[in-house]
C-alpha cells in the first residue's frame, strides 16, 4: 500500500520556512521524505524478520540523527520553555546532572580492594541483544 506524503512533506517545508530561517531544509527534508518512502516499501518487500530488522535498523539510525539536529536547532533557536508549531508543542529544559562517582578512586581512597568490593556485587543476569550486521 503506497502513502502519499505530499501533503505531510510541504507541511513540514512551510513549517521550516516561516520558523527556521536561515537554514537550507527543503532538500534535506525532501531527500529524508524520499528515503523515509523507499525505505517502507523496501522493508514491506521484505519477508525475512532478519532482512526487516536490517533494513529498520539503518532507517532508525538515520532518523536518530535527524531528531538530534531538530532537537539542537529548536533548543538554539527558540530556548528554554514551550513551544507550540502549528500542530504540536515541545518543552526545552535545562538541567543540571551530578556528574558520576569514580569508583576506582573511591576504593582506593578507603583502601579497598576489588576482590573486597565483589562481595557487594548483586545477582548476574542475561541479556539477549539482537543487533543487525550488514
Amino acid at each position: 500500500m503506497k502513502k502519499d506524503f505530499t501533503k505531510e512533506s510541504n507541511f513540514v517545508l512551510e513549517f521550516f520556512h516561516r520558523n527556521v530561517s536561515g537554514f537550507n531544509l527543503k532538500e534535506i527534508i525532501m531527500t529524508t521524505v524520499a528515503t523515509e518512502v523507499q525505505a517502507v516499501a523496501t522493508v514491506e518487500s521484505l519477508l525475512n524478520p532478519i532482512d526487516q530488522l536490517s533494513v529498520l535498523d539503518r532507517q532508525q539510525k538515520g532518523l536518530a540523527v535527524q531528531v538530534k539536529n531538530l532537537k539542537d536547532t529548536i533548543a538554539n533557536t527558540y530556548g528554554e520553555g514551550k513551544h507550540r508549531g502549528e500542530k504540536y508543542g515541545v518543552r526545552v529544559t535545562i538541567e543540571n546532572r551530578k556528574g558520576s562517582i569514580d569508583l576506582d578512586a573511591l576504593l582506593a581512597h578507603f583502601g579497598i580492594t576489588a576482590e573486597q568490593a565483589e562481595q557487594f556485587r548483586g545477582d548476574s543476569i542475561a541479556v539477549i541483544k539482537v543487533s543487525a550486521t550488514v
